[in-house]
């Protein structure tokens, strides 16, 4: 047996992925086409909880007046990932969510 390691750029991934569910691919192994699609899921997953974290910082320090983080920076780019920021659904003290689920 060989193997071999490829990296790919996530948007040819999702490209990828987007000709899989088309139908427009069909010479790729089903074991390649659900490696392509857990990859996808594993940056979406990291994506939200990285968006989760910068959120409740965001929170966290919203009141403070000399914060330590740059506020403006974090609503900015949080607004561009689309996370609204007008209810906060993450406790300013609680750390919980954090942890990682077993």
């Amino acid at each position: 047996m060989v193997s071999r390691t490829v990296s790919f750029e996530l948007k040819d991934l999702n490209k990828i992925q987007k000709k899989i569910e088309n139908g427009e691919v069909d010479n790729l192994s089903e074991f390649v086409q659900k490696a392509i699609k857990n990859e996808l899921n594993r940056w979406l997953n990291l994506t939200k909880e990285f968006n989760d974290l910068l959120k409740h910082f965001y929170f966290s320090y919203i009141d403070k007046e000399n914060p330590p983080i740059p506020l403006k920076t974090i609503k900015d780019y949080l607004e561009l990932e689309g996370v609204t920021l007008e209810n906060n659904d993450l406790k300013r003290d609680d750390w919980s969510w954090l942890k990682k689920k077993k």
